[in-house]
């Protein structure tokens, strides 16, 4: 099991594990909302009491509820998946590993297509 206990991979790498979160959020939240409780629970390899319980206690949890995400825009991707990661961080009870986040948001922003502004 992986230090983020994230069900869709069995990677310790942080960089590979970031990678993975982003790319399963995008699919579940392809029309561009999420309910964040819900995509814990759907993603998170912890029991859903335990995510309800501490989910109001984390300060990563800046919007607890629902999200809207604009695919298009890198200031809305940026924001959204560094919220996401940082609450199932904090919930996991790791250090974040910004270089690794750094790296892995490089690579995973390079297929999105943004609008010209």
């Amino acid at each position: 099991m992986n230090k983020l206990n994230w069900n869709t991979t069995q990677s310790n790498d942080d960089r590979y594990l970031y990678l993975t979160i982003m790319r399963d959020l995008k699919q579940y939240c392809a029309r561009g909302y999420c309910e964040v409780e819900i995509t814990l629970y759907r993603f998170v390899a912890l029991p859903q009491s335990y995510i309800k319980r501490i989910l109001p206690t984390l300060t990563s949890a800046e919007i607890i509820g629902h999200v809207i995400v604009d695919w298009a825009c890198y200031e809305s991707v940026h924001r959204f998946l560094r919220m996401m990661i940082a609450i199932v961080v904090e919930m996991n009870h790791v250090a974040f590993d910004q270089k690794a986040f750094n790296d892995a948001i490089e690579e995973f922003t390079q297929y999105l297509k943004y609008k010209k502004r």
